[in-house]
C-alpha cells in the first residue's frame, strides 16, 4: 500500500512530482519525486475522518502550478467491483505544494469526482443537489447550478473551453460556463471523458456500471 494507499485509487503526476493520496496510518497527499520516486514531503490532512480501511474512491486533482486538490478521506461502496460508486461525500482539500501545506477547504462536502479548468474548480454535491464552480484560489462558490427536482449527482465532471458535462442519475447535462445554464442533456448517465477528437464518453450506469459505452461527436 504505497503512500498510504488502498484500493480505488489513482495518483497524479505533473512535470516535476507523482501525488498520492491515502489514508493508512495517517491521511496525508504524499509528494514523490518524478524522476528518482524518492518521497519529497507528505502533507497532513487534519480534515479526514476515520477510514473504513477498504477503499478510498480517490485521485488527486493537480490544477495550477504548485496546487494539488484532493478528497478528504476514503470512500466505500459495498461492492468489490471497480465499476462501482462510493457512498460518501467528502470535503475537498487544496495543497500548496510550494508551502507544503493545505491552502483551503471546502465549506460544503461533494459527492462527484471534480474537474479544474482556468482557476475554477467543479464539483457537484446532493442534498441539495447543486454543481458548483469554485474559486481555485480560496474555494468560495463563484455559481452554482441545479438539475431537475429529483436528480442526484453521480460519478465525475468534465470540462471544455465553454461547457461543464456532468451527469445525474437519469441526464447527462452540458452547462455553459458563460451564461450558467444547460445548453444541451441526453437521457443517460455515467462516468464521463472526452477525447483529443471532441468525442464525448459516457460508461453508462449512475453508480455500476451497466457494461454499456455511448459516444457522442461534440463538433
Amino acid at each position: 500500500m504505497s503512500a498510504g494507499a488502498y484500493d480505488q485509487s489513482t495518483p497524479a503526476a505533473d512535470a516535476s512530482y507523482v501525488y498520492q493520496y491515502g489514508t493508512a496510518g495517517a491521511a496525508a497527499l504524499s509528494v514523490f519525486d518524478k524522476v528518482s520516486g524518492a518521497l519529497v514531503t507528505t502533507l497532513s490532512d487534519p480534515f479526514a475522518p476515520g477510514s473504513s480501511g477498504y477503499s478510498l474512491f480517490s485521485a488527486p486533482l493537480v490544477t495550477t502550478a504548485g496546487k494539488v486538490l484532493s478528497f478528504s478521506g476514503g470512500g466505500f461502496s459495498g461492492r468489490a467491483a471497480s465499476s462501482s460508486e462510493q457512498y460518501e461525500s467528502r470535503v475537498l482539500v487544496n495543497y500548496d505544494i510550494t508551502t507544503r501545506a493545505y491552502a483551503w477547504r471546502s465549506a460544503n462536502s461533494y459527492f462527484t469526482h471534480p474537474a479544474a479548468a482556468n482557476g475554477v474548480i467543479y464539483a457537484a454535491r446532493n442534498a441539495p443537489s447543486s454543481l458548483d464552480a469554485l474559486s481555485e484560489s480560496d474555494g468560495h462558490i463563484l455559481w452554482s447550478w441545479a438539475p431537475p427536482a429529483g436528480e442526484s449527482f453521480h460519478r465525475n465532471i468534465v470540462v471544455t473551453r465553454n461547457l461543464a458535462f456532468v451527469s445525474t442519475d437519469a441526464h447527462v447535462y452540458a452547462i455553459d460556463l458563460g451564461t450558467h445554464q444547460q445548453v444541451w442533456q441526453i437521457a443517460q448517465s455515467g462516468m464521463l471523458a472526452i477525447s483529443g477528437s471532441g468525442i464525448l464518453y459516457i460508461a453508462t450506469g449512475s453508480t455500476l456500471s451497466d457494461g454499456r459505452l455511448i459516444s457522442i461527436k461534440l463538433q
